[in-house]
Protein backbone atom coordinates (compact mmCIF):
# COMPACT_ATOMS: atom_id res chain seq x y z
CA UNK A 1 0.00 0.00 0.00
CA UNK A 2 3.11 2.40 0.58
CA UNK A 3 4.41 2.41 -2.60
CA UNK A 4 1.21 1.91 -4.58
CA UNK A 5 0.03 5.30 -3.53
CA UNK A 6 2.90 7.40 -4.18
CA UNK A 7 3.59 6.13 -7.76
CA UNK A 8 -0.36 6.93 -8.30
CA UNK A 9 -0.63 10.38 -6.40
CA UNK A 10 1.93 12.61 -4.32
CA UNK A 11 4.19 10.92 -1.66
CA UNK A 12 1.77 12.54 0.97
CA UNK A 13 -0.73 10.57 0.79
CA UNK A 14 0.94 7.93 2.77
CA UNK A 15 0.07 10.02 5.41
CA UNK A 16 -3.01 10.69 4.69
CA UNK A 17 -4.23 7.08 4.32
CA UNK A 18 -3.89 7.23 8.20
CA UNK A 19 -5.80 9.74 9.11
CA UNK A 20 -9.24 8.37 9.31
CA UNK A 21 -7.66 5.89 11.64
CA UNK A 22 -6.62 8.39 13.96
CA UNK A 23 -9.75 10.26 13.61
CA UNK A 24 -11.38 7.13 14.50
CA UNK A 25 -8.89 6.69 17.36
CA UNK A 26 -9.45 9.70 18.75
CA UNK A 27 -13.20 9.92 18.48
CA UNK A 28 -13.45 6.72 20.89
CA UNK A 29 -10.99 7.29 23.17
CA UNK A 30 -13.07 10.86 23.88
CA UNK A 31 -16.26 8.45 23.88
CA UNK A 32 -14.75 5.46 26.06
CA UNK A 33 -11.72 6.65 28.50
CA UNK A 34 -13.43 7.24 31.88
CA UNK A 35 -13.84 10.94 32.82
CA UNK A 36 -12.39 10.88 36.37
CA UNK A 37 -9.62 8.19 36.33
CA UNK A 38 -7.97 8.98 39.45
CA UNK A 39 -9.59 11.31 41.32
CA UNK A 40 -6.50 11.95 43.92
CA UNK A 41 -3.64 14.06 43.00
CA UNK A 42 -0.38 13.31 42.67
CA UNK A 43 2.77 15.47 43.12
CA UNK A 44 4.78 15.67 39.82
CA UNK A 45 8.29 13.90 40.00
CA UNK A 46 10.79 16.78 38.86
CA UNK A 47 13.48 15.10 39.82
CA UNK A 48 12.54 12.54 37.87
CA UNK A 49 11.92 14.76 34.55
CA UNK A 50 14.72 15.92 34.79
CA UNK A 51 16.92 12.77 35.10
CA UNK A 52 14.95 11.41 31.72
CA UNK A 53 15.90 14.91 29.95
CA UNK A 54 19.75 14.39 30.86
CA UNK A 55 19.50 10.62 29.91
CA UNK A 56 17.99 11.18 26.34
CA UNK A 57 20.45 13.66 26.26
CA UNK A 58 23.34 11.68 27.24
CA UNK A 59 21.95 9.09 24.79
CA UNK A 60 22.18 11.46 21.75
CA UNK A 61 25.01 12.98 22.41
CA UNK A 62 26.85 9.53 23.06
CA UNK A 63 25.25 8.68 19.22
CA UNK A 64 26.51 11.48 17.24
CA UNK A 65 30.32 11.40 19.22
CA UNK A 66 30.54 7.37 18.84
CA UNK A 67 31.68 7.86 15.31
CA UNK A 68 34.87 9.89 16.39
CA UNK A 69 35.32 7.30 19.45
CA UNK A 70 35.66 4.25 17.81
CA UNK A 71 36.39 3.80 13.96
CA UNK A 72 34.03 0.58 13.73
CA UNK A 73 30.85 3.30 14.50
CA UNK A 74 31.84 5.41 11.36
CA UNK A 75 29.78 4.86 8.09
CA UNK A 76 30.91 3.16 5.01
CA UNK A 77 31.12 4.81 2.06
Amino acid sequence: MGGLLPAQFWWGSVFLMTAPLAVAVFLAGMVLRPRHAGEEWASVDHFGGVLSVVAIVLLIVTIQRMPALSPSWSPTP
